[in-house]
């Protein structure tokens, strides 16, 4: 099994990546089968920004979503963190300074942590992937 990931961060970096996530990003639980996936994923039209985030943390992936806006927009790309050791790893440093996701990171910690310690998919995980969507509604209300 792969070991959690070491992340090292200027306090400038940190403070650039919570601003990106505050302002573009998101988190999500979902469930599948018998199992949650869990993701942090930033959006942007502009690939130097995710590729800046993929590069200071070391972590994650970036693709280009299918273009269902019109020829008339830019393409929209996307950073990916699906690991959740990666999560463990990265959120104990962002949750400090994010403003308008932390609540919604702190939860997607908890469940990364019960995940990571091997404790078995329970109400538990489904109250903090119903918590995580609630958050995520009233942020967009």
């Amino acid at each position: 099994m792969k070991s959690a990931p070491e992340i090292t961060m200027t306090e400038g970096q940190i403070g650039y990546l919570a601003g990106i996530i505050d302002g573009e990003g998101s988190f999500t639980i979902t469930k599948a089968r018998s199992y949650f996936n869990v993701t942090l994923s930033v959006a942007n039209t502009d690939l130097r920004i995710l590729e800046r985030c993929r590069e200071i943390t070391g972590l994650g992936s970036i693709r280009r979503q299918p273009d269902r806006r019109g020829k008339q927009h830019r393409p929209l790309y996307v950073w990916f963190v699906t690991a959740r050791k990666e999560l463990c790893a990265l959120l104990p440093l962002l949750i400090p300074v994010l403003v308008s996701k932390k609540e919604q990171a702190e939860v997607v910690l908890e469940y990364c942590t019960r995940r990571v310690a091997g404790l078995p998919v329970s109400d538990v995980d489904r109250a903090l992937a119903e918590k995580v969507s609630s958050l995520n509604r009233r942020r967009a209300a």
